[in-house]
Parts: structure tokens; sequence; C-alpha cells
């Protein structure tokens, strides 16, 4: 029985291959980073109130002006074909059930316009690194005609890393393994460092809203905001670039304050629990993404499973709520957490 995040993380690595399992649970420096965005939300205590009634509790809120059920989104991620033959179709009709963001990835195994399609009417982000201009302005048009309600930039790959240690350990090169969707099925072309200029382009070039992902520090994000960017996703990419960067959840205040409600601000990076979304929404965050969970139900069981992942998170948020005392995610704010300090 399937009843966390916890257990659906044990049954994927049992259902994928060793070397695809640990493709998306490590990251360089001994995945140093992937346990710090962990450890950090543990510091993080939740502070009850009293005296409130929470016989109903709301997790409805907007995402960039669309209505979503709950305050968690899937982060963009492409390969999904690496879990499930269905890849990302799966995940647009599973978010499309659960009534929020699906993802499309440059690096997607289906193409963009059949993820719409699938979303049935979800908002689909499409997410992009810089790949030169030629190749963003293509990817800007074809996300925008087929009707995708944002643009995701991410700015935290600066170049194309070598293969991570344990994927050279394991001889693994993902994207010779699946399909690329927006490249006639080769390989991308080399990823070029996200400049201000750049995104200041993308963001007067497309009608879309921009979000930026990958921001960790304040003026970066006083940057990003001034470039014209509609959101900043804290993250440090699930700990899969740098083992020195630190835990998004720590970032994620002193960001919210800079950006000062001109953009939205939302959090990426070790999220597993409805007690996770609580503390991120409370420091600020208005919403959450997940990126591996998505894939631990994506492998267990196709739709299906993502759907059950975000539902267990929606459910355990309601119950996280109803014992902070806090009746509606609009509510929170950072009297409901305190920060014991790093250990």
């Amino acid at each position: 029985m399937l009843l966390t995040l916890a257990d659906y993380e044990v049954a994927a690595n049992d259902a994928l291959d060793s070397a695809i399992a640990s493709f998306l649970a490590d990251g360089p420096g001994s995945s140093r980073a992937v346990h710090r965005n962990r450890d950090a939300f543990q510091r993080i205590l939740i502070n009850p109130r009293r005296f409130v009634d929470v016989g109903r509790v709301s997790t409805t809120t907007t995402v960039l002006g669309r209505e979503v059920s709950c305050p968690v989104l899937i982060a963009p991620t492409g390969l999904q074909q690496l879990a499930h033959p269905d890849g990302e179709l799966a995940t647009a009709r599973a978010a499309a059930r659960v009534g929020t963001v699906a993802p499309a990835a440059a690096l997607a195994t289906y193409p963009v316009e059949r993820i719409v399609e699938e979303s049935r009417g979800a908002p689909v982000w499409f997410q992009l690194y810089d790949y030169g201009r030629k190749q963003v302005d293509a990817l800007l048009a074809r996300a925008e005609a087929a009707h995708c309600s944002a643009i995701c930039v991410t700015v935290d790959v600066p170049r194309r890393a070598r293969m991570r240690e344990h994927d050279r350990r394991n001889g693994f090169r993902p994207t010779s393994r699946v399909p690329l969707a927006h490249f006639d099925g080769s390989a991308p072309p080399e990823v070029r460092p996200v400049l201000l200029p750049t995104l200041e382009r993308i963001c007067a070039t497309t009608s879309l809203p921009v979000v930026v992902k990958g921001v960790l520090r304040t003026e970066d994000a006083h940057l990003a905001v001034g470039a014209g960017a509609a959101g900043i996703i804290v993250s440090n990419h699930g700990g899969r670039e740098s083992g020195s960067a630190p835990a998004a959840i720590d970032a994620l205040p002193e960001i919210v304050d800079a950006v000062g409600g001109r953009a939205e601000v939302f959090l990426d990076g070790g999220v597993r629990t409805g007690d996770d979304v609580v503390k991120a929404l409370a420091l600020g965050a208005r919403a959450v993404l997940i990126g591996r969970p998505s894939w631990w139900g994506l492998a267990v069981a196709g739709e299906d499973g993502v759907a059950d992942v975000l539902s267990i998170l929606r459910e355990e948020l309601v119950e996280t709520l109803a014992h902070a005392g806090c009746a509606d995610v609009a509510d929170l704010d950072r009297g409901f957490v305190r920060t014991e300090g790093p250990q």
C-alpha cells in the first residue's frame, strides 16, 4: 500500500532500471545539495494557532492568474519516457485530473502540442534553456502556437556539465535512451548561460508570462523582475547541478522580501510532505514544485501514480493546515513557522 511519497520512492526504485533510478536520485558531490534540501525543511517548525475554525480547509489558489486546486505544481522535467512509456502525456493528464500546472520541457520526449492536448485545459508551462537565439525563438513560437500558459526559463545550468559521476560509473547516457521531440529526436544544441539581455529579449518577445527558474540570490531576483519576469522559482535544480548550492528553502525568505510582490515566487527542491508545502507557503512561496516525486508516481503507475502523488500531498496539506490552525492557504504567513537554525 502506497500511503506516502516515501512509499512511492521505494516502489519507483524497485520499478526502474538501476541506472535510471540513480540518474533520478543522485546529484554531484555525493548528492550533498539533494540532502541539504531535505535537511533544511527539518529545521523549520510549524507554529500553530488556536481558536480557529478549521472545519473546512481551502487549498485553492491562483498561479499567474490561473486557479489551481492546490499550491503544488509539477516541475518541468524532460526525458520522462525513461520512467514510463506515456511520459509527459501521462503527467499532463494527471495534472489535469488534480487541477494543477502541467509541464512541457524543451527536452520532453513528446511534443508540446501533444502535451497541451493531453492537459485538457490545465495550464502548461513550457521550459527552455538558452540554445542560441534562433533555436530559442523557434521554441517560443512553438509554445505560443500550442497555447502554453507560461514560459519557464531555467537559468541555473550555465553550461552542459560533463556526465554526473553516477552516470559515468553506470555508462548511462539518458538522452540516448529516449527521443527528444523538440530536436527531431537528436541531441539538443549546446546549452549557453542565460545572460540578462537574453532574458530581457525573451520577456519582450513572448506574449506569455515568463517564470525564471534557478534563482538563489537576491540580486538575481531583482534583475529577473527588472527584465520583466512574472515569476521567480527559488531552486538549486534539485541539487543536480552543484553539490555546494544552498538549500532552496533557506534562500526563499530573502528572495520573497527582495521581490516585494512585484512577481510571484515559487519554491522547488526537497518537498516531500504536506508539512513541507505549508512551511514554504508560510515563508512566502505562492506554490511549490515537485520533480522527483512526480517521476516516482510515473514510474510506478503512470498517470494514476502521478495523480496519486499529487493527491497524497493535497491530503497531507489539508491535515497540516488544520493542525496549524489555518483554514486557507492564503492566510499562511511567517507567524506559522519557527526556525531552529543550522545544526
